[in-house]
């Protein structure tokens, strides 16, 4: 434990070459992942005979992101969390799994350098990331641009799960606006009979829904109670389910409670 202090704050170049770092025993010593339009560089920094650190940089190779979270799946489960270092905060939820969560969007092309210590040596696996895309500009145009349809995500307090929406869609059984769901399982364990509680910025009117079943809140006008139907009953850790919802007039989801089996 008396490497904390001298770990602290230790990052490598960005620009080095990471698959010239040494192998660790089993340990591959650097590699990449991707997801989403996301690239995760890693590879061992510090070393000793309990554990190591672990140098990463996930880059935004797609769009300007408004709102993001990655999970990081590990090699090996971790006994013993030192702590997590650099530009965004670096958490460890579950022992196979490492939560990066910004503090804000991210741009086209723009990086960012953490790290984490801890006991056993363990290394990236897999890459999960939960992004929105940023808002385009209207047009300057002397006629007034059409209103864009609302898009956006979020997750809950805990991190656990995430929804992303996504407006303007439509369907054959309604003439109302249809709204894209898509709710990620971040827990870390395989949910079954999950329940969403969704709170909107007005009293949202199902017309119709799609993979889910709705229930207005009887305490709550703003809030919609959903369930998973048709398959959608289970999500799987780090999996995601997609549905919709059709209303009338449209509102937009604000936040989310689940509850899950």
């Amino acid at each position: 434990m008396i490497l904390t202090i001298l770990l602290h704050g230790c990052v490598l170049p960005v620009g080095e070459d990471t698959a010239a770092r040494p192998a660790v025993g089993d340990q591959a010593g650097a590699g990449q992942l991707s997801d989403a339009g996301f690239t995760l560089d890693w590879w061992l920094g510090e070393a000793w005979a309990e554990g190591a650190c672990v140098e990463l940089v996930l880059t935004n190779q797609g769009v300007d992101r408004s709102d993001w979270l990655a999970t990081v799946g590990l090699s090996d489960g971790i006994e013993n969390w030192i702590d997590g270092y650099g530009g965004l905060t670096v958490t460890n939820p579950s022992p196979d799994e490492l939560s990066l969560m910004p503090s804000g969007g991210i741009a086209a092309g723009a990086s960012v350098q953490v790290s984490f210590c801890a006991e056993p040596l363990t290394e990236p696996a897999s890459l999960l990331v939960f992004a929105a895309d940023a808002e385009q500009s209207e047009d300057s145009d002397d006629e007034p641009a059409d209103e864009a349809p609302i898009t956006g995500a979020f997750y809950t307090s805990d991190e656990a799960w995430g929804l992303s929406y996504q407006g303007g869609a439509e369907h054959g059984s309604t003439d109302a606006e249809c709204l894209l769901l898509k709710l990620w399982n971040f827990s870390g364990e395989d949910a079954s009979g999950w329940h969403a509680a969704v709170t909107f910025s007005g009293p949202p009117v199902v017309a119709y829904s799609w993979s889910l079943q709705a229930f207005a809140d009887p305490q709550d006008p703003d809030t919609v109670h959903l369930y998973g139907i048709h398959g959608l009953e289970e999500i799987a850790a780090g999996a995601t389910a997609e549905a919709g919802l059709c209303l009338a007039p449209m509102v937009e989801p604000l936040s989310m409670t689940v509850t899950a089996e």
